[in-house]
């Protein structure tokens, strides 16, 4: 059944604030281009829309139709595509699941989705193609008839989004959220202004439904709620604060209650292997005057037998194989400076006796009895020639020196000193063996000293050993108990922060109780005055209610509840008293078992709405779409949108063919 406007109950009106001037955000037309090029045989379809109310009519498939396309959109007409499209020029990434893009791209390979945007009343050009690899521009201050003539820059897309952050998002009385320092920005806000249709409008916080793909920033319930609160005015920033500090409070009282435990629990276990080291120790001491009486104490033998260490003399047997190892040493140096003279005056003997037989020298040349400055060798060495050293001859030379009495001398000579060598040689064999036993004996009194001193060494490290852990043991037991003491100073602390946060929440009980009052005129205008709407907190949570002696619950009222607190959320932007942008889509938001009448008087409300404004234009738009008609009333301009869709035959669809 139709309902005309004079069959709504009586509500209390609605009162907008014509200062505000127009929509702070709204949508002026919606064009999918085949290819980006001028002429109307590349427009797909042309969608103007309004401020004030904008219905897209989808008529359903008739029951037992031979419409039977398959996919997705094989039995719907493209209603929530539309909204996808919107969605898509207001900044969503995607404009379907992966599916329905894939088909979109394949159907329309060099498609492109365009608008204009009006953002506080300047317009903005917004393409978007569809295909992957194409990039998105926008053309700022241009309207969309001047698309292909127009001059001015095509802007990078980020510029678009930083000024919808800028206009709808800075003057929210909060800049991040509470359970994050996540900023909150328009993406947040455009997933409650146009919420997924496959969430069914279950819940006042389901925004988003994964199958979706929107790629939509993530918010917890928590978030969600402070979302609809800042935007409302329903927050205060000094709850902001109040939250953040609330967190970190909670944060570290698990922190504490984690590590109190461990503490005390590392603190006892030590204490009780120091007990079981030391059974005869402190007795009758508590744990810490225990504790403190073994740092004392063993700190102070620790630095007696440090000291003991450092001033420990050398033994006399270490004194004695030293020196015994250093004369030795000595001997052996003697011996070898010995066997390297005589050895010189074999050598030069064995010249002399060569040169006499007619034997060329060792080095080639000559035997030579001169020194190299031309005099004879034992006048050179007489005479300290430099050039004669190493040439040293100990021996007297007959003056004749080719006598055979002379190589009979020298012969004589070389058997002596041949003697000489091989004694000293014997004589160094034996000193080397005696040097080897001095070097094992320093070796052996060395090491027994060092053992002598290791012992007071490791004896000193067992009793800093037991200092440390004492002390580590005292440090454990005095945190675990002041951690156990702070948890109570924290409970002090979250409670008065809670108590705080209600102070601060009964401050914004007018902006609440004007909210409520909306939403109840809003609930008694499609309900009747005998049902009371209000809002109420639950938590930090906002909870919308119906009243009728007792709070009314079921599927249609749930999803009426959420219907009509988005219009109130939209009605308080229109009377001024929220931050609300004034912009709203609803996608087919009936529930099956929601009453027809009651449905239609939605659509009565938002044409009131319009009323409101005594012939002023309209300072929002609210876009729904729908598949039950809407009151006859509103079955054309300006609310309905051209042209209404058909999803029995592919022509009559969004883009005039399935896809």
């Amino acid at each position: 059944m139709n309902l005309q406007p004079e069959l709504l109950p009586q509500d209390r009106g609605f009162h907008p604030d014509l200062s505000l001037g127009g929509p702070l955000l709204w949508i002026r037309e919606l064009r999918l281009l085949r290819t980006f090029s001028p002429g109307d045989a590349n427009v797909v379809r042309r969608i103007p829309l309004r401020p004030g109310v904008n219905i897209l009519w989808a008529h359903p498939m008739a029951r037992g139709g031979g419409n039977n396309v398959g996919g997705v959109s094989g039995h719907a007409s493209g209603k929530t595509t539309f909204c996808r499209f919107l969605r898509h020029l207001l900044g969503e990434p995607n404009f379907g699941s992966d599916e329905q893009r894939a088909r979109l791209r394949h159907n329309f390979p060099e498609g492109w989705l365009v608008g204009e945007v009006r953002l506080a009343k300047e317009p903005w050009l917004v393409c978007r193609p569809f295909k992957v690899g194409a990039h998105p521009f926008v053309i700022q201050g241009e309207v969309i008839e001047s698309l292909f003539e127009t001059l001015s820059p095509k802007l990078p897309i980020k510029e678009y989004f930083d000024t919808l952050n800028r206009l709808l998002t800075e003057s929210l009385p909060i800049a991040t959220f509470a359970t994050s320092p996540t900023p909150i920005e328009w993406p947040h806000l455009l997933q409650w202004l146009s919420r997924d249709q496959e969430c069914r409008f279950a819940g006042i916080a389901d925004l988003r439904h994964p199958n979706s793909d929107s790629e939509s920033p993530e918010m917890n319930v928590e978030d969600r709620h402070a979302l609809f609160r800042a935007v409302l005015r329903l927050i205060d920033p000094t709850e902001q604060t109040e939250l953040e500090k609330n967190k970190a409070l909670l944060v570290t009282r698990q922190r504490v209650e984690k590590q109190a435990p461990l503490f005390k629990f590392r603190g006892e276990a030590a204490l009780l292997r120091l007990r079981s080291k030391l059974p005869n120790f402190g007795v009758d001491y508590g744990a810490e005057d225990f504790l403190e009486a073994i740092g004392r104490e063993f700190a102070a033998q620790s630095e007696a037998l440090g000291t003991m260490q450092r001033e420990m003399p050398e033994p006399e047997s270490l004194r004695i194989a030293r020196e015994t190892y250093f004369e030795a040493e000595t001997e052996k140096r003697i011996h070898l400076q010995r066997r390297n003279e005589v050895a010189k005056r074999v050598q030069f003997i064995e010249e002399q006796i060569g040169r006499r037989h007619g034997q060329a020298a060792p080095s080639g040349g000559a035997i030579s009895t001169e020194c190299g400055c031309g005099q004879p060798i034992a006048a050179a060495l007489e005479w300290k020639c430099p050039l004669a050293q190493g040439r040293d001859l100990s021996i007297a030379v007959p003056s004749d020196a080719d006598s055979k009495s002379t190589v009979e001398f020298l012969g004589k000579t070389l058997q002596a000193e041949k003697a000489v060598l091989l004694a000293i040689e014997k004589e160094l064999t034996g000193q080397e063996s005696v040097l080897i036993k001095a070097r094992e004996a320093v070796v052996e009194q060395t090491q027994l000293f060092d053992r002598q001193r290791g012992k007071l060494a490791r004896q000193s490290a067992e009793f800093d050993s037991l200092v440390e852990q004492a002390s580590q043991a005292a440090d454990d037991t005095t945190a675990a108990r002041e951690l156990e003491e702070s948890l109570t100073d924290l409970d002090q602390q979250i409670r008065r922060s809670q108590t705080f946060q209600t102070a601060i929440r009964e401050r914004q009980s007018a902006a609440l109780s004007t909210f409520s009052g909306i939403f109840s005129r809003v609930i008694q205008t499609i309900l009747g005055t005998d049902i009371q709407g209000s809002i109420r907190f639950h938590g930090r949570q906002i909870r919308p209610t119906l009243v009728h002696g007792i709070d009314l619950t079921s599927a249609a009222l749930e999803t009426l509840k959420i219907i009509c607190f988005d219009l109130a959320a939209l009605i308080s932007g229109m009377e001024g008293s929220s931050l609300h942008p004034r912009f709203l889509i609803h996608d087919g938001p009936r529930e099956a078992d929601m009453d027809v009448e009651l449905y239609q008087r939605l659509f009565l409300l938002v044409a009131k709405l319009e009323e409101s404004f005594q012939g002023n234009p309209p300072n929002f738009q609210y876009v729904v779409t729908t598949t039950e008609p809407p009151p006859a009333s509103m079955q054309s301009a300006p609310w309905l949108i051209e042209p209404v869709l058909d999803a029995s035959n592919a022509i009559g669809k969004l883009l005039g063919e399935d896809f």
